[in-house]
C-alpha cells in the first residue's frame, strides 16, 4: 500500500514546481502520521487481527480524524497552507545556497499529494473509510 504513496510523491516531483522529494514523501504519509499518533493517544481506535485483509492485520475500525473524508479535505488545506507560510518566511535553499523561487502552485501540489492518500486509501481499504463520522463508510478494498 505504501508503494503507491510513494509514486504520487515521485509524480509529483518536478523540476518546475521545485518541491523536494522529503516533502512530498512527508506530505502522501501526512494522514498516517496523524493517525498513529492519534492512536497513541487513544483517540482513535485499532484493534489486530490476524488475517483481516490480504495485505494487513491491523483493523483500523475508528479514524474520523485522521481518514474522514471532511478530515482529509481539512488536514490537506492545512498542509498546504503550512507549506506556503514556510516558504514565504525561509525562502533560501541552503542545498544551493542561494534563494529558492519556487512555483506558486506548489502549495496546491502539497495539497493534492496530502488528499491522494484518501483516494489511494478509498480504492484499497476494506469499508472503514468515513465521510464524517463512523455512520458513513466507504472502501473498495
Amino acid at each position: 500500500m505504501f508503494v503507491g504513496h510513494y509514486s504520487v510523491a515521485f509524480a509529483c516531483r518536478t523540476e518546475r514546481n521545485k518541491i523536494p522529494l522529503w516533502v512530498l514523501f512527508v506530505a502522501v504519509q501526512f494522514l498516517d502520521y496523524i493517525w498513529a499518533t492519534l492512536v497513541l493517544l487513544g483517540i482513535e481506535k485499532l484493534r489486530v487481527i490476524k488475517g483481516f485483509t490480504a495485505g494487513s492485520m491491523l483493523d483500523s475500525y475508528s479514524h474520523p480524524y485522521s481518514h474522514s473524508l471532511i478530515m482529509a479535505v481539512i488536514w490537506s488545506a492545512v498542509a498546504a497552507f503550512v507549506y506556503k507560510t514556510v516558504c514565504n518566511r525561509h525562502p533560501f535553499d541552503s542545498a544551493q545556497g542561494r534563494l529558492s523561487h519556487y512555483s506558486k502552485s506548489a502549495p496546491l501540489i502539497i495539497g493534492l499529494a496530502v488528499f491522494s492518500h484518501w483516494i489511494l486509501d478509498l480504492i484499497a481499504h476494506p469499508r472503514d473509510l468515513a465521510i464524517y463520522d463512523n455512520r458513513w463508510k466507504v472502501g473498495f478494498g
